[in-house]
């Protein structure tokens, strides 16, 4: 084995200069895919920060076993990668713009015991994860939550209700979240499945929700067990 296709792969030097080119474009449309799942991050990681780790696995693994893909050009991947990498963290740590756009703002899922408008349109957390966190926090229905937080980081702020507050909400357990009810009694509390507004029945106009929802399951009102 020649020692230049070792480290250049079937490639020569000048091409060097085309991966550096194709690793920041990468790069750079990777993170803008990832903006576009309306994922924000994973945990403590930011989408950038996926990115990076997704471009890293790939240059450090191809040359593992693609002959043709030099160690030299796999180096350059991964040097240009952690360069902007570098430069992205400074310009977020030196723009409230720049850091905005990569990093985003916390926003409100729960206000005042209520879905926001975000998390019933956007949906950047899904019903079944997003309820799968609050039953990890002990949670069994939203009349305990005053207010919940979708970090920058992906995980989850909580406020309580204290305990002589708590109120009559949606359960998040999924054989009462799923046990729908078909008769609306006119002094019972009732939560709809999507917004999760919780109303006496009487205030239900034909069984409709006013976000058109039409399933309601009964609500509950037990006080949290901390």
């Amino acid at each position: 084995m020649k020692a230049e296709e070792l480290f250049f792969g079937t490639e020569n030097v000048q091409f060097l200069l085309e991966v550096v080119l194709r690793t920041t474009m990468m790069f750079l449309f990777l993170i803008l895919v990832m903006k576009f799942t309306g994922k924000r991050s994973v945990k403590q990681l930011s989408i950038f920060e996926m990115v990076m780790i997704i471009a890293l696995g790939s240059a450090a693994g191809d040359p593992m076993f693609y002959k043709e893909v030099g160690i030299a050009v796999a180096a350059t991947v991964l040097v240009v990668t952690i360069l902007i990498y570098r430069i992205i963290i400074y310009l977020v740590t030196h723009s409230e713009k720049i850091e905005l756009y990569f990093e985003g703002k916390p926003e409100y899922l729960i206000r005042n015991g209520q879905f926001t408008k975000e998390f019933l349109h956007e949906k950047k957390l899904g019903v079944d994860e997003f309820f799968s966190e609050l039953r990890m926090q002990n949670i069994e229905h939203i009349g305990q939550v005053k207010d919940v937080l979708l970090e920058t980081n992906g995980t989850l702020s909580i406020i309580f209700r204290e305990r002589e507050l708590t109120e009559h909400g949606l359960p998040i357990w999924p054989e009462k979240y799923l046990d729908t009810v078909k008769d609306i009694l006119p002094d019972q509390y009732y939560s709809c499945t999507n917004c999760g507004k919780t109303v006496l029945g009487i205030g239900i106009a034909n069984s409709v929700c006013s976000c058109k929802e039409k399933k309601f399951v009964r609500a509950i009102a037990t006080k949290r067990i901390s």
